[in-house]
């Protein structure tokens, strides 16, 4: 949703919007698993294999591994930086939603 159409809601939309995208966090929690454990298996089974047909004992699993943390972690990074963005856009105009509303219960 842009930053314009989130402008729109009222606070109880945003709140709302809000809780919802905590909840979409907490899955996030679950994918965690997978972008670091479907890699490393992956990377333990091709590494094995290329150490058995190479004859390098446990030097390729080692470097698949490496590669797989370091790619997670990457994924990682982006999908952190794009729940960041959003949950500051939503909190910036929820309090102004709240400025807006005591203001006009002032007047």
């Amino acid at each position: 949703m842009e930053q314009t159409d989130l402008e729109k809601l009222d606070l109880k939309q945003l709140e709302m919007r809000r809780i919802s995208f905590q909840d979409r966090a907490f899955r996030l929690v679950l994918e965690v698993a997978f972008i670091f454990g479907i890699p490393a298996a992956i990377a333990y089974f091709l590494g094995r294999y290329l150490d058995a047909s190479a004859g390098t004992e446990r030097k390729m699993t080692l470097i698949c591994l490496a590669f797989s943390f370091v790619i997670s972690w990457i994924i990682m990074i982006v999908v952190y930086r794009k729940i960041d963005r959003e949950l500051k856009t939503l909190d910036k105009l929820i309090n102004e939603k709240r400025l807006e509303e005591r203001n006009e219960d002032d007047d």
